[in-house]
Parts: structure tokens; C-alpha cells; sequence
């Protein structure tokens, strides 16, 4: 029996008890007295990790874009750049598109629907064909907006950022969504001794742990979490990380930082195998990068990269990749309102 079939067992059971996640979820008390960081009472997370095979195909990327009618479409693009694709039509905005595994579907952000609480999340197939990824917005009361951040590997779940009414602002909480509709939306890693403030979350390949970038009014950390939202851990690394994306052998997650001493967001990426953070991208022309992703053989990122120019009409967005060494940048796309990438581990027909 595969992970996320166990653990859509646990959901079942643990979803109506857990009203909101009130409890530590790492069975480790807080120290009463202040510390230096507010979560180094966390466990650390072990290094150590065993690499999973991968997918030596080329896969897609897809982007979105700003169209010449001002409304953000979604795209889809070879990575040396042939072959562009627009995926999303209409009088509205497509964004933060993320692919399935398998490449058969997109989930994105889109504000098609005219509400006061925020962009919905919606799914898209091969076909063209678009559905709510939460289904019954109106007769259930569960009114979510939200961005989805990943998909389980048998496609059944969405990892996303969302809020539940989002009013007066919105306050993203990390949900599990079930796109049978069988288990309902289910609240993760939110605790009254760590109220998270969560900015980006990927699931690890194989669906068992959740990475996410977390924050205070102070710091900004890296945790780890079992896919359930317990087991909570810290990475060691005490340096601020944000957008993590997990590699699809499942031993590096890659994530955006500003560099002690700069002041522009640069791509690293941290090794489970040996506890080591490697930075990736060196900034020039002032360009700042960030969102990584992973190719599907795990060999090079793709990433936003923005020119902070003097002008607002000089601060352009395009989409690049690069090897893990920093060597062979190469811009995917000439549309200087390119952003938000995702690269598929599987060859798409989109």
C-alpha cells in the first residue's frame, strides 16, 4: 500500500479530531524561558538520505505571463525555449501554475470567479477541461482562496496555501486537499506554540515530508514536517531560506536567500545527504533570482530572475535555468513578465 494511501487513513481518522491542529505535533515542550531563535527547541532534522531514481526526460516549463490585453496568462515552453505555448485564455488571471507528476494536469490560481475573499485554485487536464480544486465553494460553507504549492505523487492531492474565508486579509494556513472530495480539506503544521506564517511548501517525491519556509516578525526559517503535518523538525542551518522546492530523487531541496551582507535573493539548495547548503547563482546587473524548481533528472533549476533597475520600466521578470554549479545560465523566454516557473518531471502534452 502506497504512502498517501496510509496516510488517507490517518486523514479519515485524525481529520474531525484534530480541530485545527491545536496540538504540538512534535511532542516536545517549548522551554518557558526566551531563547535565541523561537524555534530552537525544535528537533533537528538528521541528514542523511538515500537517492530515489529519476526521470532523464526534458519536460516542460511552464510560466506565467502578462498578455497584451494586461491579463496574466499561463504558458508552457521547452526548456531551451522552443515550441511556446499558451495554455489559459479568457478575461481573467492564470497564475502559480504547478504540474502533477505525471504531467497530465496543471493546478493554478485564478480570479475567473468574481468573489471578495481572493484568487480560487483550479484544476486543469490535457483536454482543456477546468474544475475547482476545491469542489462546492458555496454549498458547503468552506469557502477557500488560496495557491497550490505541490501535488501527491498519485495525483489525488494538492499541497497548498489558503485561507478559509480570508477576511479581512488573507492569512494562509498549509492544507491538504483531496481532489475526490472523499477526505475535506485538512489543516496542517499550525500550533499554538508555532502560529506559522508559511510562504512556500513542497512534498518530498515519494509524498512523506512537507518542507516550508516559515516566519515571524523576526526570522525566517526552514522546517520539515511529515506529511501530516506531525513530527515537526528544524533543518540545521540557522540562515533564513524561503520557496523551497524538493528534487525528484529526494536528497536536495533548493530555496531563494538573501546572503549575509547583500542584499539580493540568491538560489541555494541544501543536501539531505550530508547537512551542507550550496549556493547556486551569483547575482549581476542587479538581478535577484528566485523560485526554484527542479528539473525532472535533477541536474538544473529554473527560477524567476528580476532586473532591479533604476525605472520601473527596467524591473523585468524573465525565466532562466542553470546547473547546480552555477555555470551555463541560460534565459528560457524573451517576455519580461515571465514568473513563477514549474518544470515537469514527465514529458506533457500541454
Amino acid at each position: 500500500m502506497s504512502y498517501f494511501r496510509l496516510l488517507l487513513l490517518v486523514l479519515l481518522t485524525t481529520a474531525y479530531l484534530l480541530a485545527g491542529c491545536s496540538e504540538n505535533p512534535t511532542g516536545v515542550e517549548p522551554p518557558d524561558e526566551e531563547t535565541t531563535h523561537p524555534l530552537d527547541w525544535l528537533p533537528l532534522y538528521d541528514a542523511g538520505c538515500t537517492p530515489q531514481p529519476v526521470n532523464n526526460v526534458e519536460g516542460r516549463i511552464v510560466f506565467q505571463a502578462r498578455a497584451e490585453d494586461e491579463n496574466t496568462r499561463l504558458y508552457t515552453v521547452n526548456p531551451d525555449g522552443s515550441d511556446l505555448r499558451v495554455v489559459t485564455s479568457g478575461n481573467y488571471n492564470s497564475t502559480k501554475a504547478r504540474w502533477s507528476r505525471d504531467g497530465t494536469m496543471l493546478a493554478f490560481q485564478s480570479d475567473s470567479i468574481d468573489t471578495t475573499i481572493g484568487p480560487m485554485m483550479y484544476v486543469m487536464d490535457a483536454s482543456g477541461s477546468i474544475q475547482p480544486a476545491v469542489p462546492d465553494y458555496y454549498g458547503s460553507g468552506f469557502h477557500m482562496a488560496g495557491v497550490v504549492r505541490d501535488w501527491s505523487p498519485d495525483n489525488r492531492f494538492l499541497l497548498a496555501l489558503a485561507c478559509e474565508l480570508c477576511d479581512p486579509f488573507p492569512v494562509s494556513f498549509q492544507f491538504l486537499l483531496d481532489l475526490t472530495g472523499a477526505v475535506p480539506p485538512f489543516q496542517l503544521t499550525a500550533t499554538p506554540e508555532v502560529p506559522f506564517n508559511v510562504s512556500g511548501s513542497t512534498l518530498s517525491p515519494d509524498g512523506s515530508m512537507i518542507a516550508f519556509s516559515w516566519a515571524d516578525t523576526t526570522s525566517r526559517r526552514l522546517l520539515v514536517a511529515d506529511a501530516d503535518g506531525t513530527n515537526l523538525r528544524r533543518f540545521e542551518t540557522t540562515e533564513a531560506g524561503n520557496w523551497p522546492a524538493w528534487s525528484p530523487d529526494g536528497c536536495r531541496i533548493a530555496f531563494g536567500r538573501i546572503p549575509e551582507g547583500e542584499r539580493l535573493v540568491e538560489i541555494y539548495y541544501y543536501d539531505l545527504t550530508t547537512g551542507e547548503v550550496n549556493r547556486v547563482t551569483e547575482h549581476s546587473d542587479e538581478r535577484h533570482f528566485d523560485f526554484p524548481r527542479w528539473s525532472p533528472d535533477g541536474t538544473r533549476l529554473v527560477f524567476s530572475s528580476r532586473f532591479t533597475g533604476r525605472v520601473p520600466s527596467d524591473r523585468n521578470l524573465y525565466i532562466h535555468t542553470v546547473n547546480l554549479d552555477g555555470t551555463d545560465l541560460r534565459r528560457v523566454v524573451d517576455i519580461p513578465t515571465a514568473d513563477f516557473p514549474d518544470w515537469s518531471w514527465e514529458d506533457p502534452v500541454f
